[in-house]
């Protein structure tokens, strides 16, 4: 009896460790799709970050001329705003002047028509 016992209690253990086996071996599957997967993310991530990288270092280049474009447009902007104040101002002279030269034009007319009648 003893050795009844004791062989269904080596038999127990041995299928409790190919239970054990069994379910380690599934896990570890699961674990290495889950390692596989991740490997591929970190790898897709560091691709992104070189491509981030090469895009940051061409800006990085490409600063100095797009200041060089703003200061060169910010220097038209104010010589065109002056040269608007100073056509406005010659416009308005000229304005002025039409308006001297048509009232006396009319004056003559005037005073030509008063002259003959």
């Amino acid at each position: 009896m003893t050795i009844v016992v004791a062989a269904l209690v080596i038999f127990g253990g041995i299928i409790y460790l190919l239970i054990t086996v069994l379910a380690y071996m599934g896990q570890a599957s699961s674990l290495s799709v889950q390692v596989q997967d991740l490997e591929n993310a970190i790898a897709f991530k560091k691709q992104r970050l070189e491509d981030y990288q090469i895009r940051a270092d061409r800006l990085k280049d490409e600063v100095p001329d797009i200041q060089k474009k703003a200061d060169r447009m910010s220097r038209w902007i104010v010589l065109l705003t002056q040269q608007k104040a100073q056509l406005q101002a010659e416009a308005k002279k000229e304005s002025d002047r039409t308006g001297t030269r048509d009232a006396a034009i009319r004056r003559n007319l005037f005073q030509g028509k008063s002259r003959k009648g």
